[in-house]
């Protein structure tokens, strides 16, 4: 009876073990992803970053993947399972993006002439924000989101910027033989939103730091912490 009492014993006091050793496997590395962590490409960081917070919460931003302008972002939950990492981004919202449309009209002269119109998806006008042409010339829209330059060719820059708080910068380009004509549509996400995703990793314990390794093969990046 005894040496079945101690068996049942034993097996409480495994079974009780097994469960530590299982809840430190998920929790061992979940305190120690803390953070950001970004991308690290043949030893140089690239600008694709994870940044860990409470709650089992985690923020992506990095340069989108297809080629737009603006940058991947999402946001979800994230999973650990021993040395596996999970990200699902169920909590990110869809977006359309930013853009812009342009009218071009050829110029002989020896200055352009821009007219530039900045609106949200639904249409409407966004005042203050700050348009820079290039050459310092910067200069903030109106009431009714329009802002004008006159720009000698010799001056015009290749790349152009919209900002404004709580909206994603935007970039745009001109061509210094054309009078421009542009609306500029803004969204209050990012660029290139991922939703619904599921992205796997490998953390890996090395020098005193943790590494998170995709395993994706074809992307394979490697990213590590600030």
């Amino acid at each position: 009876m005894k040496d079945s009492q101690n068996q049942l014993q034993e097996g409480k006091n495994a079974l009780k073990c097994l469960v530590f050793l299982t809840l430190l496997s998920f929790t061992s590395f979940s305190q120690n992803l803390k953070g950001t962590y970004c991308m690290n490409f043949k030893g140089q960081k690239v600008d694709n970053c994870i940044t860990f917070l409470e709650n089992n919460k985690f923020i992506y931003k990095g340069h989108c993947r297809f080629g737009d302008v603006g940058s991947d972002y999402g946001v979800g939950h994230y999973e650990i399972n021993k040395n596996s990492l999970r990200l699902h981004f169920d909590l990110t919202k869809e977006s359309y993006g930013n853009y812009h449309n342009i009218e071009r009209k050829k110029n002989t002269s020896d200055s352009i002439y821009v007219s530039i119109k900045v609106v949200n998806k639904e249409n409407e006008v966004i005042p203050s924000t700050n348009i820079d042409l290039g050459s310092g010339v910067v200069k903030t829209v109106g009431v009714d989101g329009v802002v004008n330059f006159k720009v000698k060719k010799s001056l015009v820059p290749k790349k152009c910027n919209v900002y404004v708080i709580g909206y994603e910068q935007y970039d745009f380009y001109l061509n210094y033989n054309a009078d421009y004509n542009i609306v500029v549509n803004l969204d209050t996400s990012h660029g290139c939103n991922i939703i619904d995703e599921l992205w796997s990793y490998k953390i890996i314990e090395k020098d005193d730091k943790i590494i998170l390794k995709r395993n994706n093969k074809e992307f394979r990046p490697t990213i590590r912490s600030k």
